[in-house]
């Protein structure tokens, strides 16, 4: 049987990759219980979902092929990273929902044709869930809003 290398293997590759990656690394910290959760609970769950999501990309890839691997897209790489380095940059000065929005927006412009109005959905959605999971559910010592410049 020939394997063709296409866009679904190489991804549910990485996938897989960086799920171990994750997973094997939180080995050194305790684990805990789901009542009790230390601090290894939360990347070992993680990275054995992403590990287990990949592999089941890379299966279909493997078995139904979806395109050909023809480059990397460096306009995407570039601006999903400056997103993150934005995230980063405006966490303590503006507030967790102002980074998520700033890194919603600058990934998204690595598509050569964003949606508007599904950007302004995606946008309040993961502000929403950042703002519910990290500061109200897991009580992170972070601002929702700041303005320390």
């Amino acid at each position: 049987m020939k394997v063709r290398v296409n866009k679904d293997l190489t991804a549910g590759l990485m996938f897989c990759a960086f799920g171990l990656f994750a997973y094997v690394i939180a080995l050194d910290y305790p684990m805990g219980i789901t009542r009790k959760m230390g601090p290894g609970y939360f990347p070992q769950v993680l990275g054995a979902i992403l590990a287990l999501l990949g592999l089941v990309v890379a299966l279909r890839g493997w078995q139904r092929g979806s395109g050909w691997v023809s480059g990397w897209s460096w306009r995407g790489l570039l601006l999903v990273s400056a997103g993150v380095i934005a995230f980063v940059g405006l966490l303590k000065p503006l507030g967790l929902i102002p980074a998520t929005i700033a890194l919603v927006v600058i990934s998204a412009l690595a598509d050569t044709k964003p949606r508007v109005i599904e950007l302004v959905v995606l946008c309040g959605v993961l502000a929403l869930i950042a703002d519910g999971v990290f500061l109200r559910g897991l009580g992170l010592p972070l601002e929702a809003w700041s303005w320390s410049w």
